[in-house]
């Protein structure tokens, strides 16, 4: 002890190491029964350090090092540390022992409530046991866990926190260990589908995810290291791989994308480029050369800068020099051009409301649909339900079947209600924000031509394989007839015929004289 005096002056120190002990009020029981103790024997309590939800299989604690530091800027004013057990102050027997060396040379002593031991050679040698009984404790508790984990995930139980894309269920225990959420699970679909085409980078993906909403922790933007490891992530195909565990195995829940798909994302991934592939084919210099065609040799027109002067100058032209300098323009001029054959699919104003109304009516349409087909689901749920009791009453109360006829029986019927209750799942219209669709919509078809200008190089491209999914032909002066997608087949037929009515001498209507 520091010094002599007859009341002893101590600190009680008590710890709780996971979230539910603190609920069950495990830190206030602690702190009574350790007051109780220092009334009992005369101490005098000078402080109280309260750990919550903290393991002690280390010593990097803030309250325990905050125990230390208060005992050395204190030195001689403190006699004991008064804990519950020896557990609480330490579960790793290297770490106690060192503790308790320092604490031993502030001449501070340890006292546990629940068990005695003192200062004499034989009391330490009763600590360092307990210590050591302490830790065998925890590692036994730890192996277990590990066990439980590793059986749990053989057995087809993710055991883990969901990734991004899932979601505990809520069904409970009794039915799958994940499902998927269905705010981001159609958008981590999608981050595999488009890096399954080869034609985008985990950046580019991870730029228009985000702009689809897509967020990480916290509500981060989702990041291409992270984007990354997701699209390396098995779990995503129903494959649950933990090296820690020697583990690998196959999951209870439904997978968010198919093995197929996810060995296709594996290959693209492994893939090694060249440094001027990806320039070559997705150049945000010339977003139009994988859709103008070569009139001559129906080869697609690239692109290059050509110095002059000094000066650098963009231009499009045919890979083939024997072609000629037919098909060689420069890139303002050929841009203009495609711009104004864009606009030649403009909805006219006077159409752009019943366009509106005809998205919307379908839009409610869906909605309607989707409901009635949720009705008759639920229904048939309903309907597997009644059959399964009427099942167990056969089995359990009238005996009339044997354990194996019930087991056949109650697995199919099983199996017929989680694949309706995982229909029920899938996210309904109601979902899709139809107000933003309609105004994207209709600016773009007011203005295609504005729309393609202000697009990044992924929204031209995508705009240049909807209008012209097969390409169209440019003869150095003009674009040829193309294959355009019905839809916009169809807006250019009507715009030429609201043309062939309006007034010919411009926009404006004619006044009379």
């Amino acid at each position: 002890m520091s010094i002599l005096r007859e009341v002893l002056k101590a600190i009680i120190y008590i710890r709780v190491s996971s979230e539910e002990q603190l609920q069950n009020m495990s830190l206030n029981s602690q702190e009574t029964v350790c007051r109780e103790y220092c009334a009992r024997h005369g101490h005098e309590v000078v402080a109280v350090f309260r750990e919550e939800g903290k393991s002690a299989k280390t010593t990097n604690r803030p309250e325990f090092k905050k125990l230390i530091r208060y005992c050395l800027k204190h030195e001689n004013e403190v006699d004991l540390i008064v804990v519950h057990s020896v557990s609480r102050f330490s579960r790793n027997t290297g770490d106690y022992l060192s503790s308790r060396d320092m604490l031993g040379g502030l001449r501070v002593g340890l006292r546990s409530v629940t068990e005695t031991f003192d200062d004499t050679p034989s009391g330490k040698f009763v600590e360092t046991v307990m210590a050591a009984n302490a830790q065998l404790d925890n590692d036994n508790k730890a192996m277990l866990t590990v066990e439980r984990m590793k059986l749990a995930l053989e057995r087809g139980r993710w055991t883990h926190s969901p990734p991004l894309g899932y979601r505990k269920p809520r069904a409970g225990r009794d039915g799958p260990s994940l499902e998927e959420d269905p705010a981001t699970a159609p958008l981590i679909r999608q981050a595999f589908e488009l890096c399954a085409t080869g034609r985008h980078s985990v950046s580019e993906i991870a730029r228009l995810l985000t702009a689809m909403g897509l967020r990480g922790a916290r509500g981060a933007a989702i990041s291409s290291q992270s984007l990354g490891k997701q699209l390396r992530n098995p779990l995503y195909c129903g494959r649950m791989v933990v090296p820690s565990l020697d583990t690998d195995a196959q999951g209870d829940f439904k997978p968010v994308v198919t093995p197929e798909l996810f060995a296709r994302v594996q290959a693209m991934l492994d893939r090694k480029p060249s440094p001027t592939a990806k320039y070559l084919v997705h150049n945000p210099d010339f977003p139009l050369k994988r859709t103008i065609r070569c009139f001559t040799c129906k080869r697609n027109l690239t692109g290059s800068w050509s110095r002059s002067r000094g000066r650098r100058y963009p231009y499009y032209h045919c890979p083939r020099s024997d072609c000629g300098d037919m098909c060689r323009i420069r890139r303002g001029l050929i841009e203009d051009l495609f711009t104004e054959r864009l606009d030649r699919f403009a909805l006219k104003p006077q159409f752009l409301g019943l366009f509106e109304a005809v998205l919307t009516d379908a839009w409610r349409d869906a909605q309607r649909e989707h409901a009635k087909h949720r009705h008759i689901l639920k229904n048939r749920l309903e309907k597997l339900r009644q059959d399964k009791l009427k099942l167990e009453e056969a089995f359990i109360f009238h005996e009339k079947i044997d354990d194996q006829t019930y087991n056949e029986h109650l697995n199919r019927l099983r199996e017929r209600m989680r694949k309706i209750e995982a229909e029920l799942m899938k996210p309904a219209p109601e979902g899709l924000d139809i107000a933003a669709v309609v105004s994207f919509a209709r600016t773009l078809l007011a203005r295609p031509g504005d729309s393609w200008r202000a697009f990044d190089l992924d929204g031209k491209q995508r705009l240049q394989r909807l209008v012209f999914p097969d390409g169209i032909e440019f003869d150095g002066k003009t674009f040829r007839t193309a294959v355009t997608s019905p839809v916009f087949t169809a807006l250019e037929a009507s715009a030429v015929r609201d043309e062939s009515l309006a007034s010919p001498t411009g926009i404006e209507p004619v006044l009379p004289p």
